[in-house]
């Protein structure tokens, strides 16, 4: 998937106009999830890590939100974590 694609601003979401506060609440929740990713190596690497398996549950949230909001606007959603990492990785603006 090519996730240099913009992503959506307007649109529809659970049957309401989308508002600034949608995407502030998807990029917080995506920024919160990196924090617990980048914790987690951390923790890993210094032979503590307590917690395996599933990515934080901001990422996850910040994920879902996002794969809607692609969908709804009748775009291909990201189709793996690995997508999203790659598309934050990218700046908001040039």
């Amino acid at each position: 998937m090519d996730v240099q694609a913009q992503v959506p601003i307007v649109g529809e979401h659970s049957g309401r106009d989308r508002t600034p506060d949608d995407d502030y609440l998807t990029v917080m929740m995506l920024s919160a999830g990196l924090a617990g990713i980048v914790q987690r190596r951390k923790q890993a690497a210094g032979g503590s890590a307590k917690e395996a398996g599933l990515l934080p549950a901001p990422w996850r949230v910040g994920f879902s939100r996002l794969w809607w909001r692609f969908a709804h606007q009748g775009l291909r959603p990201l189709d793996s974590d690995l997508a999203l990492l790659e598309l934050c990785a990218q700046p908001l603006a040039t």
